[in-house]
């Protein structure tokens, strides 16, 4: 259902990003050439909690030293915060001159619309799945889209002790209700995480 979440694991996502580089080298066409922007959009994806959407219409002028800045597609959020060195490495390694990008931005390749260009990225991100073997926590094969990287973004924080208030206002929900609804689970884990430290002390 729509309100599954799967996170990765820290050690999915490597894996993930271990996979971009023989992907490209596997296909045909442009995205041979595009293993950079694939690894720039998970890593943005990952530690901003964007949707795929916002992270594709990224403006160069968004990117200020290490803050991000931009407008949320969706809701028209304001987001504003500093991004990890490998995040902004990874943007940095994305030259303005090449030939099949909109030079004023990071991912939208020459001459696409909003819609195709979501559909065209998101048709590259769904072809590496047969690069990827993940499981879930029944063990079941686990398909890879780019949202469980909001989802991968959100439960780590929750995990590491952040406030659902918190964790709800970076993902720019409307309410805090939205965020139970998909992370009531990880919520619940963290509490118990909590009270087992109270015990202990």
């Amino acid at each position: 259902s729509k309100e599954q979440t799967h996170p990765l694991t820290p050690l999915q996502f490597e894996q993930l990003l271990a996979a971009i580089q023989p992907f490209c080298a596997t296909r045909t066409g442009m995205v041979r050439k595009f293993a950079g922007e694939l690894r720039a959009i998970f890593l943005v994806q990952r530690w901003t909690g964007l949707r795929i959407g916002d992270v594709l219409l990224l403006p160069r002028s968004g990117l200020v030293g290490n803050r991000l800045s931009l407008k949320t597609q969706k809701t028209g959020a304001e987001v504003d915060r500093p991004l990890p060195e490998v995040v902004v490495r990874a943007l940095a390694a994305l030259s303005p001159n090449r030939p099949e990008f909109r030079p004023e931005y990071f991912f939208w390749i020459e001459g696409m619309k909003k819609t195709s260009l979501l559909t065209k990225w998101g048709q590259f991100i769904t072809a590496l799945n047969p690069c990827l073997k993940f499981i879930d926590e029944q063990g079941q094969p686990l398909k890879f889209h780019s949202h469980q990287l909001r989802d991968t973004f959100a439960v780590e924080l929750l995990l590491a002790g952040w406030t659902l208030e918190d964790v709800s206002r970076l993902l720019t929900h409307d309410s805090i209700e939205t965020t139970q609804r998909y992370y009531a689970k990880w919520n619940r884990a963290r509490l118990t995480r909590l009270e087992d430290r109270l015990v202990q002390e």
